[in-house]
This record gives C-alpha cells, sequence and structure tokens, in this order.
C-alpha cells in the first residue's frame, strides 16, 4: 500500500468520526426537548351542579395528578436523556480518541511491516549477493579446473596426434621402403636382362614403382634407342635431365643418340653438358672428340685432339683407352693427310 492510499483510508476515517460525533449531538439536543401530549375532545353531556363540582374536583386532583406523572416522567426522560446524552458523548470522544489514533495505529504498523519487509529484502540480497560471490569462485575454480584439464586433453591429443603422424610416417617410410627395394630389385634385374623388350617393361614396372628414378628413364631410354625408337628414347632423357639434371650419362646417351643421327652440333653440345656434369667422364671425351673430328670444320680437329688426349690422362679403363689411342691415331692421319694436301696444293 502507497503512502498516498494511506492518507486517503486516514481522511476517510476522520470524517466517519467526526459524522458520528456530530450525530451523537444532534440526538442529544433532541432527546432534551419536551414532547407535548395530544389533545383529547371531551364530548358535551349535561350534569348536576354537585355532580359538577365532583367532576371539578376530580378532574383538578387528576389534573394534579397528571402534573405529577408528567413532572416525574419529564424528571426520568431527563434523567435517562442525560444518560444517555452523556453515554453518547462518552461514546464520540472514545469514537474521536480512537479515529485520531487508528491512523497512527495503522500507519505505524503498516511501517514496521515495511520496515520487516526491507530488512527481510535487505538480507535476501545480502544472502543472494554472498550466493552469487560463492557460486562465481566456484565457478571461478571449475573454470580454472576446466582450463587444466583441457589443456591436458589439448596434451593428450596432441601426443595421439604426434603419434598418429609418426605411426603414419612409419607407416609411409615402411611402404616406400618396400616399394624402393621392390622397385631396385627390378632395376637390378633389367640392368642384367639382355632382351630389349624384356628390359624395356622391367623399367616401366621401376617407373610405376618410383616415377621419380631418373635412372630408369635414363636407361629406358637407351633401350628405346637401341631398338631405334629415337622419339620415346629422347623423351625418357628429357625426363630423366629434368628430374636430376646432374645426371651426365644422360647427356652423354643423348649426344650418342644424336650422333648416330649425324647431327654432331648436338651431340658435341650434349657431350659438352656431360663432361661440365662429370669433369671425369673419360667416354664423353672420347666421343665429343670423334663428333669434332668427324664434323671436321676449322678448329675441329685440334679440339678433337684436345679432348682425346684428355680423356688418356683420366686414367680410363682399357676399352676406353684402347678407342682414345685409336682415334688420336685416326686423327693424326687425317691431320697429316690434310697437311699434305694442303702443301700439294701450294705452287
Amino acid at each position: 500500500m502507497s503512502s498516498q492510499s494511506i492518507r486517503v483510508v486516514m481522511n476517510k476515517t476522520i470524517a466517519i468520526l467526526i459524522f458520528t460525533f456530530f450525530l451523537g449531538c444532534n440526538a442529544f439536543a433532541q432527546a432534551s426537548q419536551s414532547v407535548p401530549l395530544p389533545d383529547t375532545a371531551a364530548p358535551v353531556v349535561t350534569i348536576t351542579q354537585q355532580q359538577f363540582d365532583s367532576l371539578v374536583a376530580a378532574a383538578t386532583r387528576g389534573n394534579q395528578m397528571e402534573l405529577i406523572a408528567k413532572q416525574e416522567a419529564q424528571r426520568m426522560f431527563d434523567s435517562y436523556t442525560t444518560h444517555v446524552s452523556w453515554v453518547i458523548g462518552l461514546f464520540g470522544v472514545l469514537v474521536a480518541l480512537f479515529g485520531a489514533a487508528l491512523p497512527y495505529l495503522i500507519n505505524r504498523n503498516y511501517e514496521k511491516r515495511i520496515e520487516k519487509k526491507i530488512a527481510d529484502h535487505d538480507e535476501e540480497i545480502k544472502q543472494s549477493r554472498q550466493s552469487l560471490s560463492d557460486q562465481s569462485q566456484k565457478n571461478e575454480q571449475l573454470m580454472s579446473e576446466l582450463e587444466g584439464v583441457k589443456g591436458h586433453v589439448d596434451n593428450v591429443e596432441s601426443s595421439i596426434k604426434e603419434m598418429q603422424e609418426q605411426v603414419k610416417q612409419s607407416e609411409d617410410e615402411a611402404r616406400k621402403s618396400a616399394s624402393m627395394a621392390e622397385a631396385n630389385a627390378l632395376f637390378t634385374v633389367a640392368w642384367n636382362e639382355k632382351d630389349t623388350d624384356k628390359r624395356i617393361s622391367l623399367y616401366t614396372e621401376v617407373l610405376e614403382i618410383d616415377p621419380k628414378n631418373a635412372k630408369a628413364y635414363n636407361n629406358r631410354g637407351y633401350a628405346w634407342a637401341q631398338k631405334g625408337d629415337y622419339d620415346r628414347a629422347t623423351e625418357d632423357y628429357n625426363k630423366a635431365i629434368k628430374l636430376s639434371p646432374q645426371l651426365a650419362e644422360t647427356y652423354y646417351n643423348k649426344g650418342v643418340l644424336y650422333r648416330r643421327q649425324g647431327d654432331y652440333d648436338q651431340a658435341i653440345e650434349n657431350y659438352t653438358k656431360a663432361t661440365e656434369t662429370n669433369p671425369h667422364l673419360a667416354p664423353a671425351y672420347n666421343n665429343r672428340g670423334f663428333a669434332y673430328m668427324k664434323r671436321g670444320k676449322e678448329g675441329d680437329y685440334a679440339l678433337a685432339k684436345a679432348d682425346f688426349e684428355k680423356g688418356l690422362t683420366l686414367n680410363p679403363d682399357e676399352e676406353i683407352r684402347q678407342k682414345l689411342q685409336e682415334n688420336l691415331h685416326k686423327l693424326e692421319d687425317l691431320m697429316k693427310e690434310k697437311a699434305d694436301k694442303a702443301s700439294a696444293q701450294q705452287p
């Protein structure tokens, strides 16, 4: 209940008490007034003087008695109304006092109830705040524990992931090792195979297992060249060079391929790349010298002689040494023949 509602109730209560007080005073005032008796009309009769006197005397006594009765009744009524007026007045005063005290008592009672409710509410708020604080601390503790558990779970997951990766890596390495072992075995079989077609098929199986095996491309290209399929040979040589640009044997084999086709310029270029990649490759010097000798351009004989002599200084095996010496003798004969022709043509 709001303070405005309390004031309205108090005003209404005071108005009712004042009205009751004035009503009691009015009743008291009316009760103090005398009430006139009603007149009675006497019938007209004929009587004697004695009867008349007797009647007069009786009437006088009656009037006296009536007067006495009226006075006694008036006295009793005055006494009664006085007592009633005192009672009503006292009641009015009590009502007025009670009416004046009632709003204060109501207001005081309401204030106590409000104060109690406020105190209870404050206590509830205090308890709620304490409960909230306790719950917050519990939540923080739970969050801390959860972070710890999460960190542990993350570590476990990370360890599991690392283990899975290691297992996968080990499996991949094992598969790769097995594949490489199989490829190496097939490569060895192909190397020792005399049949060109079977050798090509075996090197193809090696490349299916290990597509980045440059030596397999080089050897298969050499086999294609033996069959006279120079296009496939060139394709395999180019793949080998792309995978392993430092593979001198491939440049050497490409030089042989171009020499067989009579393209000495391309042959010399590839032999040169072979000697640049492997300066100790004696067959490359022999073949490049031979290509210079066959091309026969101005200065080629001198370049050919330099290659033959360079090859002999590398301590090649006996077969290559013999080829180098044979080619060097042929070159010397050609150079002598050329010099003799030049002398014969002079006047």
